[in-house]
């Protein structure tokens, strides 16, 4: 029987985890190993007691968990409600201390009077449409606004004596609101801490660090990059326009300031506009923007309140700081190996000089890697900047775009005053600005216009911190005070203010030109696109370089046209208002809202008028004017000239009825005779005589074509005489002969027209 009751009883090891469960406390006792015979049922009993004892403490610390959400919840509230009573409870004071306070409510603030101000826009419209107008109804130059939960109630200032007092204010002034840096945060991490937000000594700690980069000689360095990137995107609108359709602009001008910050700020090429897709880094700040920044930012605006919303940001922000840190990492360790083989060499990149400027410090020459409160620095300023340069640049040139074509005689000017300054040959441009900078600041009427489209475009908002002490005083006598409120700069209805601008909403780059005596000159502290003081942008040296480089290499090449009513017609919608980009954070014109995506480029190609026939009876009286056109036009198509992939230049199928005309008429002083040229798309020059001048054919023929080769392809049609120069001879095509002109086609590459051609 002992054998038998041995055959059937088992020795288990098994971990008895006997638990001293103490509801208050919630502690656990420490389990005891211990080791029985037990039999089948006692074992099946043992393990229901174990799970049971494992539920009463899952079930326990779920409780405690819950218990915990719920003091942290109701603490959020009770904190959420108590803010929102003062903010509104200071508001109502303000209301009924008799200032400018649209209709208030308690519970929304003014979210539901923003919400039906920016249902009379388009959607996505900038929300300083939204504010402009509020402040129009209440015909005040200043309003106070309470968005909160959305952002810190504000006092809008739409008068630019109003933002002077603040900015020249001993302390405000020179403070940020601190709740800026909640508004920041998604796009520099770090608690939104960067140079826009901070204050004290952390702001010119770190604004020393970066402030040497923006000197003269610094900008002056990168321009061959920048210009790299500019011929890039040339030719990329050069493709495009051939393809006689509409050209989405905005993803084309954002792909160009990505791949100009990738070379100005980490030395590396992102190839954006090349690649057919984002660079990772540019990808991960992208989704971060998209984040930020929602189509209808005053009612989505609200979902950063969702947890998984945060969430999302958090976790797109550690993807962004993983790529930005990769290159800081990457700079770092190619100056690290230079340094040690001795043939380390100044760079103009922006972290290259940030990294040679940290390791040259004495207490980091013995460093290898860069410690980690830098880095964050680094990795917090980085995106700022990539933020400001990438959105606000590439948005002021679709402005630019928009504004200078809409308004011919402003485009004749530019391309007389580039014609003056770099000369006719546009392919030498790029090198004439690389091998001589300063150039671009010999540009006036090109500088007037970039200030005259900021002024309509501004593409940001100033803000400082008010205070007790300062209380801003109205031309009408209107006292506004500013203690626990942010004074916000409205540019937009600032610099569109009719008692500050003489005809507001008209595009006059004469403005900045004029002499003080004038009345459209502009008054001290009116422009404020870069703001005044001390906390003005750091960068703006920079982007004015920028803009002007991109005006000097496109202005006199293409022409855009906007293409709102083309693109509501193929969505089967009637021609209407216009609407604003939703990417971009730039506000756009008051009178007709536009998008950059909806701009069209096209090769600025050349239809001709009559010309005088014979050498000194030349009756045009135009002589290097660019802005005048001859009297009469020619009626007949012209072919377009094609990019040299075409096997002909020239061709019948190609044939256009109706250009922008900007004819470009010059004074031919050897042969006495006015001509008309112009460049194609290929960058071929065009040039128009009379048809059936023999003398003029005679110096033509012997002088502009000095090899036998080239005098073989020069051939006369009934219609006129078609000559081609350059290294696509084989090409020629006879032009048809409806029309009596003559047409003399010219490779950019060779310049001998254009030293003679003179004004």
């Amino acid at each position: 029987m002992a054998e038998a009751t041995q055959a059937y009883t088992t020795y288990i090891p098994r971990t008895n985890l006997r638990q001293q469960f103490q509801s208050d406390s919630k502690e656990l006792v420490d389990a005891r190993l211990n080791t029985a015979p037990l039999s089948g049922l006692n074992h099946r009993l043992q393990l229901v007691s174990d799970q049971a004892i494992a539920m009463r403490v899952v079930w326990s610390l779920l409780r405690a968990a819950f218990g915990s959400i719920l003091a942290v919840a109701v603490t959020w509230l009770v904190t959420f409600v108590l803010k929102a009573w003062q903010i509104r409870s200071h508001i109502r004071r303000l209301q009924k201390a008799g200032k400018p306070v649209p209709p208030h409510s308690l519970l929304m603030g003014h979210l539901l009077q923003a919400k039906a101000a920016s249902e009379e826009l388009p959607r996505g419209a900038h929300s300083a449409y939204v504010l402009s107008r509020l402040a129009t109804k209440l015909g005040a130059e200043a309003l106070y606004f309470d968005p909160w939960p959305i952002a810190h109630p504000m006092l809008t200032v739409t008068d630019y004596r109003l933002a002077n007092q603040a900015t020249s204010h001993e302390w405000t002034g020179n403070v940020k609101p601190p709740t800026l840096s909640r508004w920041h945060a998604p796009i520099s991490g770090r608690g939104g801490l960067n140079l826009f937000t901070q204050n004290g000594v952390d702001w010119k700690r770190d604004r020393d660090i970066f402030l040497p980069f923006f000197n003269g000689s610094n900008l002056d360095a990168t321009l061959p990059a920048i210009v790299a990137e500019m011929l890039t995107f040339r030719d990329i609108l050069r493709k495009k326009s051939l393809q006689k359709d509409m050209v989405l602009l905005e993803p084309l001008t954002l792909a160009l300031m990505n791949d100009i910050i990738g070379r100005v700020i980490f030395n590396a090429e992102l190839k954006d506009q090349t690649s057919g897709s984002h660079h990772p880094l540019s990808k991960a700040m992208l989704r971060q923007l998209d984040l930020k920044f929602p189509e209808n930012d005053i009612v989505e605006s609200l979902r950063q309140l969702n947890p998984l919303w945060s969430l999302e940001v958090w976790y797109n922000g550690r993807v962004l700081d993983k790529q930005i840190r990769a290159q800081i990492e990457k700079r770092a360790t190619a100056f690290q190996a230079e340094k040690r083989e001795g043939n380390h060499s100044a760079s103009s990149a922006m972290l290259d000089c940030i990294v040679a400027d940290y390791f040259y410090q004495p207490r980091h020459q013995q460093s290898h890697r860069i410690d980690e409160d830098f880095m964050a620095m680094l990795c917090a300023q980085i995106r700022l900047l990539f933020f400001a340069g990438y959105d606000s640049t590439a948005s002021t040139i679709n402005s630019m775009c928009y504004l200078i074509w809409r308004h011919p005689d402003v485009l004749a000017k530019l391309r007389a005053e580039h014609d003056d300054v770099f000369g006719r040959n546009t392919e030498a441009c790029s090198a004439k600005i690389i091998e001589n900078p300063s150039i671009l600041h010999s540009l006036p009427y090109t500088t007037a216009v970039i200030k005259e489209v900021l002024r309509l475009f501004p593409p940001a908002a100033g803000a400082r911190q008010g205070c007790k002490e300062l209380v801003l005083r109205g031309n009408d006598g209107t006292e506004y005070p500013t203690e626990g409120v942010t004074v916000q700069f409205n540019h937009l209805a600032m610099m569109r203010n009719p008692a500050t601008w003489p005809r507001p909403l008209e595009f006059l780059p004469e403005r900045f030109l004029v002499k003080p005596q004038h009345e459209l000159y502009p008054p001290k502290g009116a422009w404020r696109v870069f703001e005044i003081g001390l906390r003005n942008c750091i960068g703006q040296s920079f982007v004015m370089r920028e803009l002007r480089m991109f005006l000097a290499l496109f202005a006199r090449e293409f022409d855009f046209n906007e293409c709102y009513d083309e693109v509501r017609e193929a969505n089967g919608q009637a021609p209407g208002k216009r609407v604003t980009s939703s990417h971009s954070s730039t506000a756009g014109p008051t009178s007709s809202f536009f998008s950059s995506q909806f701009l069209s480029a096209s090769p600025f190609i050349l239809v001709s008028a009559s010309l005088p026939t014979r050498a000194g009876e030349s009756d045009v009286a135009n002589t290097g004017n660019a802005s005048s056109r001859p009297e009469t036009a020619v009626s007949q198509s012209f072919p377009t000239i094609l990019g040299d992939q075409d096997e002909s230049l020239l061709t019948h199928s190609r044939f256009q009825s109706s250009f922008p005309f900007s004819p470009r008429c010059v004074r031919h002083e050897r042969l006495r005779v006015t001509v008309n040229y112009c460049r194609g798309v290929s960058g071929a020059l065009v040039m128009i005589v009379p048809a059936h001048d023999e003398f003029l054919w005679g110096l033509v023929n012997s002088s502009l074509c000095p090899n036998t080769k080239a005098r073989s392809r020069a051939r006369r049609t009934r219609g006129g005489i078609c000559i081609q120069l350059g290294s696509k001879l084989s090409r020629y095509r006879n032009l048809s002969s409806d029309f009596s002109q003559c047409h003399l086609i010219m490779e950019a590459a060779d310049d001998r027209l254009i030293p003679t051609a003179t004004k």
